[in-house]
């Protein structure tokens, strides 16, 4: 499984481990496992939100994918930052890129801020010999030293470059250095949606079945009586369940057929039901009312529980060759 990493990369650090001369993510002193590498690196000099995994198919999604991603980064420039240079950063200035040619940068979102409260300090920072000012600026590429060369462009030095965010994920309160296992896959959504998936079709099951049985039988003592049924045959497959050690998860509950579960208990009640009707109607109600029925009834039930047990023998004998299937 793949594992991913936030850090508050330090200044001075490179993005990488390997670093023979200079210090590198490797001096964090942090066990990260085999294969890890960052996802869209910073310079040396900048700081703040790095994510680290062993999943090269996340940095082709977030930073070579077609759709584009957010990041988000706090920049103190030198000396107060005019409304016309804003205008600029918002609309896309020129900017010199790798191979002596010249890049429009594409509108992004650019505001003056102040200084976030409780932020950490810089030690590598120079000291403040003249104005600044804090910018909050968000975009969506990332050319080699881009947001440097923006703020250059309209005669502004960075001081300071700290990202703070990628998308939805926040560098927070997170301190330089520190690294923070972020859960980029959180099986307790599955989980608790396989519960009310499981809970809401249990449920819409007993009802639809319990209507449907109804409007054929036309008798609410019947109907009752195989709906009765449907949580004791769902209790016994439970424990079943429990015994073998399987969870009750959307596969195993998908197999609970209600159809299967509730037919045997129709064809013994209908059995029943038509032969005491047919005994009243042939004796009348005054003396059916006054005859012992429990002989009827067992005859009856022997009668019917042959033929029930013989075609749920055959339902099972069809599903044998499921249970040949892998972990099943």
């Amino acid at each position: 499984m793949h594992r991913y990493f936030i850090i508050n990369k330090p200044s001075n650090m490179l993005s990488q481990f390997k670093s023979a001369d200079m210090v590198g993510l490797h001096d964090l002193k942090y066990p990260f496992p085999e294969g890890i590498h960052a996802i869209g690196r910073l310079d040396k000099d900048s700081e703040g939100l790095l994510l680290l995994t062993t999943n090269t198919k996340v940095t082709r999604l977030l930073f070579q994918g077609a759709k584009p991603h957010q990041r988000t980064y706090l920049v103190k420039v030198r000396y107060t930052v005019s409304q016309e240079s804003l205008t600029a950063l918002r609309n896309g200035v020129s900017i010199r890129i790798k191979g002596g040619g010249y890049y429009i940068s594409t509108p992004c979102e650019v505001d003056i801020v102040t200084m976030p409260e409780g932020l950490f300090s810089n030690p590598f920072e120079s000291k403040d010999y003249h104005s600044y000012t804090w910018l909050r600026i968000t975009l969506t590429e990332g050319k080699f030293h881009q947001i440097r060369k923006m703020v250059n462009a309209v005669h502004h030095r960075c001081k300071r470059l700290i990202r703070v965010s990628i998308e939805q994920l926040e560098l927070a309160d997170l301190q330089p250095g520190d690294v923070q296992i972020d859960t980029f896959y959180n099986r307790e959504t599955l989980i608790d949606f396989s519960t009310h998936t499981v809970t809401h079709n249990l449920i819409e099951g007993i009802v639809f079945v319990t209507v449907i049985v109804f409007l054929f039988m036309a008798d609410w003592r019947t109907t009752l009586t195989v709906s009765i049924v449907i949580p004791l045959a769902l209790l016994f497959a439970f424990i079943c369940l429990r015994l073998k050690g399987m969870s009750a998860n959307l596969l195993s509950m998908g197999a609970i057929d209600f159809g299967i579960i509730v037919d045997g208990a129709v064809v013994m009640v209908e059995g029943i039901f038509v032969t005491m009707d047919e005994l009243a109607h042939r004796v009348g109600m005054a003396r059916f009312n006054r005859l012992a029925k429990m002989g009827l009834l067992r005859r009856t039930g022997t009668e019917m529980g042959k033929a029930i047990f013989f075609s749920k023998l055959i339902i099972i004998t069809c599903l044998i060759p499921i249970f040949s299937f892998q972990k099943v």
